[in-house]
């Protein structure tokens, strides 16, 4: 039985923070959480993330990713179960480490095991920056619901749910939109993301998104991207993806 949930601890952003949380979810119980760069020789599930560079030989994985397409990979993993999406997969592949595995952010999960207290839909657009662009949005109309990415996980999940459409330049905002069919909206608030978008483009391939472009709002907020939304699928079997989860 895994215990140990290893992630970027620490950080205030849902993406990490949601790791233990959704292991109790799942197995009704807490787990033991330990640092990415912790090296302590003890079995560990890698989750959410673009953490797959840090797995060693007691790295079980369930959904972790890359960050960016030459990234290496500190030791082979224990086991793999799944990974975030195809793109991962072929990293993999190329770094000699053959994979056949679903495909799948754990967080898409999050509807079937967290019900979110019944709000209305008060806003029509909401707004996450990755936390590396909170300031570009400190302008942006009051009318479009600012929602931190570094808040308490749940308050995001119920934040995310008040909205009836999502912009977002964080993954884990465009993930939670569609856990919960809300329409999102990938936008580029800066250049300081580290990655080439790979992990962007793992996420969109592993629902059935194809040829998926951000809108570019890095020279500030436009009325336009309002009216840039396109409607989409989320094309993804979640039933393989949880019956893959080693935790259960």
């Amino acid at each position: 039985m895994i215990e140990r949930v290893r992630y970027y601890a620490g950080l205030f952003n849902f993406g990490d923070d949601i790791n233990p949380l959704l292991c109790t979810l799942i197995t009704g119980r807490a787990v033991k959480e330990m640092h990415v760069l912790d090296e302590t020789p003890e079995d560990h599930i890698l989750m959410c993330g673009s953490i797959l560079y840090y797995a060693n030989e007691h790295s079980i994985v369930w959904g972790a990713g890359f960050i960016d397409s030459r990234s290496p990979i500190m030791g082979e993993p224990k086991g793999i179960w799944a990974v975030r999406g195809p793109l991962t997969a072929k990293r993999l592949e190329q770094l000699g480490i053959e994979v056949d595995v679903p495909y799948g952010d754990p967080v898409l999960l999050l509807k079937r095991l967290y019900k979110p207290v019944p709000l209305s839909q008060d806003y029509e657009y909401g707004v996450i920056a990755h936390y590396i662009d909170r300031k570009t949005v400190e302008d942006w109309p009051d009318n479009i619901l600012r929602i931190d990415i570094a808040s308490a996980p749940w308050k995001i999940v119920q934040d995310v749910n008040r909205c009836k459409k999502i912009i977002s330049s964080s993954l884990h905002g465009i993930v939670i939109a569609d856990t919960y069919n809300i329409p999102a909206l990938w936008v580029k608030l800066s250049d300081g993301l580290v990655g080439d978008d790979f992990k962007f483009h793992d996420y969109f391939a592993s629902i059935g998104r194809k040829d998926v472009d951000f809108v570019d709002l890095r020279g500030g907020y436009s009325h336009g991207v309002l009216n840039a939304f396109v409607d989409y699928k989320v094309d993804i079997d979640l039933d393989r993806l949880y019956e893959a989860c080693p935790l259960i």
